[in-house]
């Protein structure tokens, strides 16, 4: 299981496999063929090289190993533990929408791994808190 961590360096989720959870263990979505994908079936983003990508290519995260291009990486998080449970996805497939063509890579960072993967919150304080999206 590999974090995946934010333009700061902080851990705000975990890759297990094609499998995303959060720092309690919540699956949050997927990696499939490349395209980042909400547990309803809201693409999200991309992944290739370790790195995610918004819709229009900018870095919104990454793997230990990613590929961040020009981006200097950021010192990372260490000796954060992952989950000890991991909350299975939810049964029955969502439908996935296809994203159309993967835009070129944008040497720059995007919005923060919360809008990235609930853009729709409206609120996002406690859903940083939890989901280790802050700085500080």
């Amino acid at each position: 299981m590999d974090p995946v961590f934010n333009s700061g360096g902080r851990v705000v989720a975990w890759l297990s496999f094609e499998d995303l959870h959060d720092q309690d263990g919540t699956h949050l979505g997927l990696v499939r063929g490349g395209n980042v994908y909400r547990n309803d079936g809201m693409h999200l983003g991309f992944f290739a090289d370790g790195v995610f990508r918004d819709g229009d290519g900018h870095v919104v995260a990454f793997v230990e190993s990613g590929d961040l291009g020009w981006l200097d990486k950021p010192d990372l998080e260490r000796g954060r533990r992952p989950p000890k449970k991991l909350e299975d996805a939810p049964e029955g497939e969502p439908v996935y929408f296809w994203p159309g063509p993967i835009p070129e890579p944008v040497p720059a960072w995007g919005e923060s791994w919360l809008v990235f993967m609930l853009p729709d919150v409206m609120e996002p304080d406690e859903e940083e808190e939890r989901m280790g999206d802050v700085e500080g």
